[in-house]
């Protein structure tokens, strides 16, 4: 099943919504980070976003951020038991997004980068391999 990106939040959090048995929580179980990707074909733009993670199996919670088209992917509803929230805390963020004009140099060969530091986000330079 899928991992379906639910919100993200003012405190600099987004949530996924996916199934507590598939690998990518065991993973990150074990590592205790995330990585979510997601792409924009129409605008040729790419966005990922890192950060530490909490897995969350709380009916209450499940429920309150239920939305009804995940009943496509867990039938049983927030509380049948196949389903979990996955709480990534964001702490580094990188854009290419070329309708946007979010090219550094060189152009289109490294996305733009912002990382946590403390409590303020600084610029970093993106990482390439020569």
């Amino acid at each position: 099943r899928p991992a379906l990106r639910l919100d993200a939040a003012d405190d600099r959090s987004t949530w996924v919504m996916t199934s507590p048995r598939s690998r990518k929580v065991a993973e990150m179980r074990v590592v205790g980070r995330a990585t979510l990707a997601t792409d924009d074909a129409a605008t040729f733009s790419a966005t990922a976003v890192s950060g530490s993670i909490e897995i969350i199996d709380d009916p209450a919670q499940l429920t309150e951020r239920w939305i009804d088209e995940l009943g496509r992917f867990f039938p049983a509803g927030p509380t049948g038991g196949d389903c979990v929230l996955v709480r990534v805390e964001v702490d580094r963020a990188e854009v290419i997004d070329f309708a946007g004009g979010i090219t550094p140099p060189p152009f289109g060969l490294v996305p733009a980068v912002v990382q946590r530091s403390g409590d303020r986000w600084e610029v970093v330079a993106a990482e390439r391999s020569e």
